[in-house]
């Protein structure tokens, strides 16, 4: 399903199948009531930051992508019935908030490095926590969580751990 805003992605990449055969039934882009609202308010915060990201690297990442035939369903938003292995139960994906990603030519910590090198661009849109890179190491997690003031850095983002 195309998103008129981006040619970049389409909408099954931020969406487990389950969920996005629920949102196709209602032919309209019932989508956008799902996923948390970016800081610009154009597009949901994962749509915001997986379009910042590969414009920044001009490569392709990968999100979700069951619908070509690929093995990642649980990127984005996911169901509460769906917990990948050890994945968090209390996890950001399943309020909407939270996206996995991956690239052929970049490493999690070369992806990581391109946000930390454009932290304003990604704090703009809502960029609050990443996991860490080294515990996770064939993607990056980004998620725009609440700020709890005295938690948070002065500068870079919160590290988290899965």
């Amino acid at each position: 399903m195309k998103i008129k805003e981006t040619d970049l992605f389409v909408v099954e990449e931020f969406f487990h199948p389950t969920i996005f055969q629920y949102l196709e039934r209602s032919g309209v882009e019932r989508w956008r009531w799902f996923l948390q609202g970016s800081k610009l308010g154009r597009l949901p915060f994962v749509m915001e930051f997986a379009i910042l990201l590969r414009n920044l690297t001009g490569e392709p990442l990968t999100v979700n992508n069951w619908h070509t035939g690929g093995q990642h369903v649980g990127r984005c938003f996911r169901p509460p019935d769906y917990r990948p292995k050890n994945g968090a139960l209390y996890s950001q994906h399943y309020l909407g908030k939270a996206i996995d990603v991956s690239s052929a030519k970049y490493t999690p910590k070369q992806l990581f490095d391109v946000i930390n090198s454009n932290e304003q661009a990604f704090r703009n849109i809502g960029l609050t926590t990443i996991e860490n890179v080294s515990a996770t190491p064939t993607w990056l997690h980004a998620d725009c969580r609440t700020i709890i003031p005295d938690a948070y850095p002065k500068a870079g983002f919160l590290i988290v751990n899965p």
